[in-house]
């Protein structure tokens, strides 16, 4: 307990040392001015999407609460327990979510559904080291209401992963991925556009886990960093506008933690929990300013709040199903929900 006390007090320190001395820094170029769809949704929606696929992965090695969902330990998600390498070595494990998304910014307002799709495969390598790739496909639907029009994005993603557990309280993750994005959007009057995108992203995460009877408890401290960059194109029909390449990145700090309980079952246990996860915007780029004078400026500071099950089944089938919200950025809200299901070999 002195330990699991000592890790707590470190993670408590190291959000104090965000919340004082790591204000976020804006790009120094200048503000961006335009009336692309695209570069509007970028920041929310294209953000909250990047985010899915590596959360995915962090909440299948960890007990970590980025994206959707949780699981008890790198080594048991892959069926191998520290110290012991007679488990199963390979785990096969597939994800799938949806986010609703709301950004009420006067004069650039839109919503609408993110939906996402992950499938992943793991080896165990050693007791402590986890190898994997995992691929997602993101379905993106917004309705773009400060200009009547829509964007629709389809997104694919390959990214591998590592966990490496330093001892039975400690562990950390880490994955950096590629995405590549089609993007068609309309508006007023009857203009029409495409565009591709590409887009960068990472994570890394220190996570520590402690089992206190049947509570099962985890802090995390982790890092993300999304850079997504969107062709220049031409659109056509009334109203059509030229929109030049349009570059956008976030990095973000992220302290969180999770508290279940474990209840035993006649097919295994389930355990409910809650979660919380501050997020401190530290690197990212200037505020979209359209032609009109509306700035699209995203908060510095949020938080995701989550509730879920996760579960297991026999000794090779785990489970887990989550809701979050999003809050404390003002005129932008998500709510999201998932399910996630592992097989280990």
């Amino acid at each position: 307990m002195k330990y699991a006390n000592a890790t707590r007090g470190t993670l408590i320190a190291a959000l104090g040392l965000l919340v004082t001395g790591f204000p976020a820094a804006a790009d120094a170029r200048p503000r961006i001015e335009t009336d692309s769809s695209s570069s509007v949704v970028q920041d929310g929606a294209g953000i909250a999407s990047a985010g899915q696929i590596a959360g995915s992965i962090a909440n299948h090695l960890t007990g970590g609460t980025g994206g959707t969902g949780t699981q008890t330990s790198a080594a048991e998600a892959t069926g191998v327990a520290a110290g012991d390498g007679a488990a199963p070595a390979g785990t096969l494990w597939f994800n799938a979510g949806a986010m609703r998304v709301d950004d009420s910014h006067t004069g650039a307002n839109y919503d609408g559904d993110i939906y996402n799709a992950v499938l992943g495969y793991d080896v165990a390598l050693t007791d402590s080291l986890t190898l994997g790739l995992a691929g997602g496909y993101e379905r993106i639907r917004i309705d773009t209401k400060y200009n009547s029009g829509t964007l629709k994005g389809n997104v694919w993603s390959i990214a591998p992963y590592l966990s490496y557990r330093i001892d039975d309280m400690l562990s950390f993750n880490a994955t950096v991925g590629h995405s590549w994005a089609d993007y068609d959007v309309t508006h007023t009057v009857s203009a029409t556009g495409s565009t591709n995108g590409k887009r960068w992203f990472g994570a890394a995460n220190l996570v520590a886990e402690q089992n206190v009877e049947a509570w099962r408890l985890s802090e995390t401290l982790g890092y993300l960093y999304v850079s997504e960059t969107q062709d220049a194109y031409t659109e056509s029909g009334v109203g059509a506008l030229t929109v030049a390449e349009s570059k956008r990145h976030l990095g973000q700090i992220r302290v969180g933690g999770k508290a279940g309980y474990e209840i035993p079952t006649s097919f295994g246990h389930v355990t409910p929990y809650l979660s919380a996860r501050a997020e401190f915007d530290v690197n990212k780029s200037s505020d979209v300013v359209l032609t009109s004078g509306a700035t699209v400026s995203r908060d510095d500071f949020g938080a995701t709040f989550g509730a879920g099950v996760d579960g297991s089944i026999g000794g090779n089938m785990d489970f887990r199903l989550e809701a979050t919200t999003e809050a404390f950025r003002d005129n932008y809200k998500a709510y999201g929900v998932s399910a996630t299901v592992s097989l280990k070999f």
